[in-house]
C-alpha cells in the first residue's frame, strides 16, 4: 500500500499520490495536513536534486495547486508553503520549455561529455579531467557544462577549489539510451554487412488526471488527451 513515504521518496506515481492525499485530507485534522506537506516537500527536493525536467511535473503542479487549494480555508499556513513548493517546480517546468534535453543532446561535445561521466565508475567526473580529457578552453567547457546544468543532465558539486559533475536521473536516462543505441542488434554477422543499430521504442505517458474544483480534490473527472512524444527527447524525459 502506498504511503506517505513513498511519496517522500519520489517511489510513488502521480495517481498514488492523489490518493493518498485524497484520503488522509478527508480526516479533516491538523495532524493529517501537516503529513501531507511533508510528503510533497520531501519529494520536491528529491525533484529538484535529481534536476527533473520531464512533463510529469505538470501533473505534480496540478496536484500540488489543488492541494493548497483545498487546505486554504483550514489550514492556511500550510496552504500558502505548499504554494512556495508549487513554485519552485514551476520554474523546474519553465527551464524545460526553454532548453529541451533533446536540443542540449543535439549541441557540441555534450554527448561525449555525458557519456565520459557515465562510464566512470560512479558516474562522477572532475571537472579539470573533462578539462584534460577533451581539450576544451576553460570558458568554452564552462559553457557546455553550464548548458548540461540547466537542462538538468548533470549537478554540480564544490570541494574548496575542485568541483565534480555527476549525472541527474534525467542524466543517466539519457546515457543509457544512448549507450544502447550504440549497441548491435543481436544475431549473426555476415561478411560485408553492416552493423545495425537500434534505438529504444518511443515511451507514452499518460496524461494527467484532472479535477473541477478544489472541493472534489482529487477525484478525477476526466482523462487529459494522451502524450504522443518524440522517441528520444520524451524517452529521456520520462
Amino acid at each position: 500500500m502506498v504511503a506517505f513515504d513513498d511519496i517522500a521518496l519520489g517511489e510513488a506515481s502521480p495517481a498514488e499520490a492523489r490518493h493518498v492525499i485524497r484520503d488522509a485530507l478527508a480526516d479533516g485534522s491538523t495532524r493529517a495536513a501537516e503529513s501531507v506537506y511533508r510528503a510533497l516537500r520531501a519529494w520536491t527536493w528529491k525533484c529538484l536534486s535529481d534536476g527533473r525536467r520531464d512533463e510529469e511535473l505538470r501533473i505534480w503542479h496540478e496536484i500540488m495547486s489543488r492541494t493548497g487549494a483545498y487546505l486554504e480555508v483550514d489550514h492556511r499556513t500550510l496552504a500558502d508553503k505548499i504554494g512556495v513548493l508549487k513554485e519552485l517546480i514551476s520554474e523546474s517546468i519553465t527551464a524545460s520549455e526553454r532548453l529541451s534535453v533533446q536540443e542540449v543532446l543535439q549541441r557540441g561535445h555534450v554527448r561525449d561529455i555525458l557519456m565520459e561521466i557515465f562510464r566512470e565508475p560512479n558516474r562522477r567526473a572532475y571537472r579539470a579531467a573533462l578539462l584534460r580529457n577533451f581539450g576544451l578552453g576553460q570558458a568554452n567547457l564552462s559553457r557546455v557544462l553550464n548548458l548540461m546544468t540547466v537542462a538538468g543532465l548533470i549537478r554540480r558539486t564544490s570541494f574548496g577549489k575542485h568541483a565534480t559533475f555527476s549525472l541527474t536521473a534525467v542524466g543517466l536516462r539519457a546515457a543509457k539510451l544512448i549507450a544502447e543505441a550504440e549497441t548491435p542488434a543481436p544475431g549473426p554477422r555476415r561478411a560485408g554487412l553492416t552493423t545495425t543499430y537500434h534505438m529504444p521504442d518511443p515511451v507514452k505517458h499518460q496524461g494527467a488526471q484532472q479535477v473541477r474544483h478544489s472541493k472534489d480534490l482529487l477525484h478525477p473527472t476526466r482523462s487529459a488527451s494522451r502524450y504522443e512524444p518524440a522517441a528520444f527527447s520524451k524517452a529521456v524525459a520520462g
